[in-house]
Parts: C-alpha cells; structure tokens; sequence
C-alpha cells in the first residue's frame, strides 16, 4: 500500500513537472512571438514596457517610470504630440486664414488655363496644397492615430501591461501554444510597412534629385504648416528648402510606422485569439465526442484539459480575454477606422480629379497680368489632364500624383482589410 502511494507519488510529481515545463515553455513561446512587434516599437520608441523573466522560467511585462524604454517613449511621445498639435494648428490656421490676420503668405505663381488663355495669381500655398491635400490629410490622419495609441498607453499603462501579463498567465493556465504561424504574419505586415516607405523613399529622393513631385511637395506642406504658425513660409527661405523637405518627410515616415504600433499589437492578439479559440474548439469536441486519446498522443496540446469542468473554465477565461482585448483597443480602433475611411475616401476622389488640378513652376512674383514684373515672367499653364498638348513633364507629375494616391489607397484599403477580417475571424471561431 504504501509502495503503491509512493509510486503514485512520483507519478503525479513527474506529471506536474512536465505540465510546468510545458507551460513555461508556452510563456517562452507567447514572448519569442512578440518579439517583432517588440524590436518594431523600439525602434521608433514606442516600447515602454520591459520583458523581464521569472524565478520560475516564465516572463512578464513591467513598467518603470525611470526605465531607459519609458524615458525613450516619454520623450517620444513629447516630440510627436508637439509635431502634431504644431501641424494640425497650422492646418487649422490655414482654413480659417482671415481670422489669423498676423500670417501673411506672399509668394505667389501665375497660372493659365490652356484652354480659354486666361490667367490668374495663385498663392504659393493654396496652389501647393490644393495639389497635396489628399496626400497630407492621409498623414496627418497617421499623426492623429499615432498620437491617439501613444495617449492611450501613457494614461493606462497599468492596465496595459495588466493585460499583456494576464494573456500570458492565461497561456500557461490553458496549457496552450497560441503562437504558430503569428511570428510570420506579424513578419509579413512588417514588409508590407517597409514597402510603403521604401516607395515613398525613393520618390522622395527622386523628387530631390531631379524635380519636385507628389512625395517632396507633401513634405514641404507638412513643414510650410508647421512653420507657417511662426509667419515663415519656406518658400521664401529656397536655401533651406531641401531641410525643409527632409523634416516633412522624417514627419512622415515616423507617421507611417507609429501609427502601427497599436494596430499590430491588435492584430497579434487578434490572431493568439484565433488560435486559442481554435485549439479550445477542438477540446470542447474531444470532450463532447468521448474521443479515445492515444498514449503517444497525450502530449499534444489539443490533448490537455479534456474534462468538462476545465473545458468551461477554459472558455470563461478566452471570453475574459476577448473583453480585455476590447477594452485594450477599442478606442485606438475608433479613431484608426474613423481616420481610414476618411483617408480612403480623399484618395478616391484625387484619383477621379486627379485630371483637374493645376501645374506650375515656383517663382516669387505678385500682381496680374497687366504688371511689369508679371509680363517679363514665364506665364504658367494649368494642366487640365493629361492628352497629346501636355508636355512630358506635366505628364510625368501627373502620373506622379495618381502612382502615390494609388500606393497610399492601396496600403489603407489592405490593412483596413486585414485588421477587419483578422478581427473577425477570431470572433467567429470563439463563437463555434
């Protein structure tokens, strides 16, 4: 008897051995997935949390206030929140430009309509912007989601790294990998991100190089809508314009990857769910079924906590997970969607008008057509679209501007796409 009490003894402490094991090797493998959103969000200094590892071989999330990461994210987030507060004030300034009295652009470019001959003063501005407009409410709408995920963590932080630790704990309570196939997905969208900024690069550069085009123009709005709160318009300032441009476009590409951040953490979690509640289905039906384990099979995940009182509480705790999730991101959601729809559709609408907008060269001249200084200057045509009178510059930057909406439209319509599927594919499967 007492032999048979020692021999269950053992039995049972190298069965919880091997059941830690496995669940701290979960916690490891929940930690090794994240991995890329982690070194993606140190990189552009929204990584605030530090992954410290247990006594007991699992992991968790920390947060401290004096941290290298939270001091980095601080800071951060002050330079990107004062960058967006500075452009959409200028935004602002410049919708409502006769209240703000105290700006006074001047530099102006003389247009002609190819069709009628007829001619008109156009400031430097207004005619830049009605150019660029789509493209700069694209990147403002990434500062404002960007600012909207950076807000968010500052203020719930504690219950932001509650919930990165609780999905971790939950993990190792379910006995459950979740991870497989999300460190390949979570690779994927990080290319696709690269991609973007590598195309709006090179036209960047090229703009430099060669001529302005869609990617410089944007960047000097971005900047002219900064600096213009200080009365400076960077026109008037040609020998910086080049630094100018390079800040617009650094706004830019920090734009494009911060608001990221949230959303491909989102989408993590989105897809650990799915996978959870893929691998919780699959019990649920062992159990229901009275399925016959094999003895070579009792290691397999989908083989553990086949018992009806664990099969609910396993289900209580995804259902937890799914609220938390909600909480976590909903707002971040609300504006990420809000801001896209919008973007999309000023994406849509340059493309339609795309043949409507205007073309010409930047000089510093004022006055109408009947000035001196206005006869003695080139005379600019407004390109009405793009046919057989258009010379192949106009054409070129015409094609310019419809290659970057189409980018730009097509990277928000895809990950709008996948964000909205991934989602719900992790609510159906939870659901069944």
């Amino acid at each position: 008897m007492v032999a048979n009490n020692a021999k269950k003894s053992e039995a049972d402490i190298g069965h919880e051995h091997v059941v830690h094991s496995r669940q701290t090797q979960h916690s490891k493998e929940l930690i090794n997935a994240f991995k890329p959103i982690k070194y993606f969000l140190t990189i552009i200094g929204q990584m605030p949390f530090v992954i410290k590892p247990k006594k007991d071989g699992t992991y968790s999330f920390k947060f401290y206030k004096c941290s290298g990461q939270a001091l980095i994210y601080l800071f951060m987030f002050i330079v990107s929140s004062t960058l967006y507060l500075a452009v959409t004030l200028g935004i602002i300034s410049f919708i409502l430009d006769a209240v703000f009295n105290y700006i006074r652009p001047t530099h102006t470019v003389i247009v002609r309509d190819k069709d009628d001959g007829t001619t008109d003063t156009l400031l430097w501005e207004r005619y830049l912007i009605r150019h660029e407009m789509v493209s700069m409410i694209v990147v403002w709408s990434w500062l404002t989601v960007a600012c909207a995920g950076s807000l968010y963590i500052v203020t719930n932080s504690k219950y932001y790294v509650h919930y990165m630790n609780y999905f971790n704990r939950v993990v190792q309570i379910m006995d459950m990998d979740m991870t497989p196939g999300v460190s390949a997905y979570l690779f994927f969208n990080n290319v696709l991100s690269l991609v973007v900024a590598g195309l709006l690069t090179v036209g960047f550069v090229a703009g430099i190089l060669f001529d302005s085009n869609a990617v410089t123009n944007t960047a000097a709005v971005i900047s002219n809508f900064i600096f213009r709160l200080y009365n400076i318009e960077i026109e008037d300032h040609i020998e910086y314009k080049i630094w100018f441009e390079i800040m617009g476009y650094c706004i830019m590409i920090y734009a494009l990857f911060a608001s990221r951040a949230n959303v491909i953490q989102f989408l993590f979690f989105s897809q650990l769910l799915k996978n959870g509640s893929k691998i919780w289905n699959e019990r649920l039906r062992k159990v229901l079924t009275h399925e016959k384990i094999e003895s070579k099979d009792e290691q397999d995940q989908f083989n553990q906590r086949l018992e009806a009182r664990l099969i609910y509480k396993d289900h209580l705790l995804i259902v937890q997970l799914y609220q938390m999730t909600e909480n976590v991101f909903g707002t971040i959601l609300f504006a990420y969607y809000s801001l896209t729809i919008i973007s999309v559709v000023m994406e849509l609408y340059q493309l339609a008008a795309l043949q409507g907008f205007g073309s010409a060269e930047n000089e510093k001249f004022l006055g109408d057509e009947t000035d001196d200084k206005v006869q003695k200057a080139q005379l600019y045509e407004l390109r009405l679209g793009i046919s057989s009178t258009v010379d192949p510059t106009q054409e070129s930057e015409i094609l310019a501007s419809a290659g970057i909406a189409l980018l730009l439209l097509c990277q928000n319509v895809y990950f709008c796409y996948i964000t909205t599927v991934d989602a719900a594919k992790a609510y159906e499967y939870v659901r069944n």
